[in-house]
């Protein structure tokens, strides 16, 4: 059984999981800077047989929307909101930030925002870029913005992934990333085994990055991630929650011993950051080519 929102309480559990859909409806015809596929491959309105898994097994999940996506069906986004899933931001149009000037970076921020909020009337407060761009300028320009967590870290799973202060802002992050397990052609037996074999690791928080039309382009990715979800729930120990929910346990206190070793372990990580960045880019570039 997940436990809800509702049933909280300032003790976390074993396990956590998060889980994060990027790329909602978002096809390369509005993208402007960062690839994702193709409507001819995968068609928008496909992203609700992922959506629809997650809603009839009551999974919590965060879903980071570009500020276009309202534009172009704000019914569909509409939707979604009253699914109850939390709506975060993914860019405008999906667009390589640290090619903007500041200006224009500072502008498409605030347009985002306002766009999901004026279409879902829920406040943004997430947010992950495209690409997972990371820079002082841009997280100062996100936090002026109002967004108040980010997630675009990805780091290794012995830390437990655990929020921690990252250009100013709390990151959240990332655990796995689906793209980059599909990026060489892996089996999707073999990442179920790497989804579960990490849930038995007791992680404080997993936090799983999923594209729902990487998850289209073969059935039985579907199938893999059901499976995933239904042994998940019937673990004890492990609940599902959104971004905001563990943005707002880590600045009650939960957690802030690790955030706290993360945010000294990670100054380095700064300096790898961009290496993740390009490895990234190169798996959305792989999935696309190899389906």
């Amino acid at each position: 059984m997940i436990r809800t929102l509702s049933e909280a309480n300032t003790d976390p559990p074993e396990t956590q999981i998060v889980l994060t859909v990027d790329d909602i409806f978002l096809r390369n015809e509005w993208t402007d800077g960062v690839e994702t596929v193709s409507s001819s491959k995968v068609r928008p309105e496909e992203d609700f047989r992922v959506l629809d898994i997650l809603d009839q097994m009551g999974t919590d999940a965060t879903l980071f929307v570009c500020g276009i996506v309202a534009e172009l069906f704000p019914e569909r986004l509409k939707e979604l909101a009253r699914r109850k899933f939390e709506i975060a931001a993914h860019g405008y149009r999906h667009e390589n930030f640290l090619m903007l000037s500041e200006a224009e970076q500072k502008r498409r921020i605030e347009l985002a925002k306002r766009l999901l909020e004026g279409c879902t009337d829920k406040k943004v407060l997430g947010w992950r870029s495209p690409g997972l761009q990371t820079s002082t300028a841009l997280y100062r320009m996100m936090e002026n913005a109002g967004i108040r967590w980010c997630s675009n870290v990805e780091v290794p799973l012995f830390f437990n992934n655990v929020p921690f202060h990252y250009y100013g802002m709390v990151e959240l992050p990332i655990s796995i990333i689906d793209l980059k397990l599909y990026e060489n052609n892996i089996s999707p037996a073999k990442v179920l085994q790497k989804l579960l074999a990490n849930l038995n690791r007791h992680h404080i928080i997993l936090n799983l990055a999923i594209h729902p039309w990487s998850q289209l382009l073969k059935p039985e990715r579907l199938q893999a991630l059901r499976h995933f979800l239904e042994e998940a729930q019937a673990m004890e120990g492990v609940s599902f929650r959104n971004g905001s929910y563990i943005y707002q346990q880590f600045v009650s206190g939960g957690h802030s011993a690790y955030g706290s070793l993360l945010s000294t372990a990670l100054g380095l990580w700064k300096r790898i950051s961009p290496r993740i960045r390009g490895s990234v880019s190169e798996a959305h570039r792989t999935v696309l080519k190899y389906g």
